[in-house]
């Protein structure tokens, strides 16, 4: 579910959304310089990630706000926009990358302790990064 007005990003949504196992979608866009936490409300991770470009700083922060939710057992789906040029492909394999290695050293950090929030069934609903500012 992608609720692109924060007027829906309250605590009855993210429970309403929990009740049916509906995974709310977390989009990233040009303009937008607070985006909002990941939340898991369904059985994975869903985020679009829809600038233009992204950084190498951006894509480093957005792995680390991952890898809890993957290191918590949960499966994350991201998505970058269509594009002529092939840049897309290129994040996603970057994203891919970046994410492993902060696996691996969250991992040896201790996993998702003190990052990570969880709801009522242990699952991670917090990113242990806040969102870029």
């Amino acid at each position: 579910m992608e609720l692109h007005d924060r007027s829906w990003q309250i605590d009855e949504t993210y429970a309403a959304l929990r009740s049916v196992g509906a995974s709310l979608c977390r989009t990233d866009v040009d303009g937008d310089d607070d985006p909002l936490p990941i939340r898991l409300t369904g059985s994975f991770v869903y985020l679009r990630l829809r600038r233009e470009t992204y950084t190498e700083e951006d894509l480093a922060a957005w792995a680390a706000r991952i890898a809890p939710f993957v290191l918590a057992g949960s499966d994350a789906w991201a998505f970058f926009r269509h594009d002529e040029t092939g840049a897309s492909t290129q994040h996603a394999r970057r994203l891919v990358e970046l994410t492993t290695v902060e696996l691996g050293r969250q991992a040896a950090d201790g996993g998702t302790a003190g990052g990570v929030g969880g709801d009522s069934r242990g699952r991670a609903t917090e990113p242990v990064v806040p969102p870029r500012t």
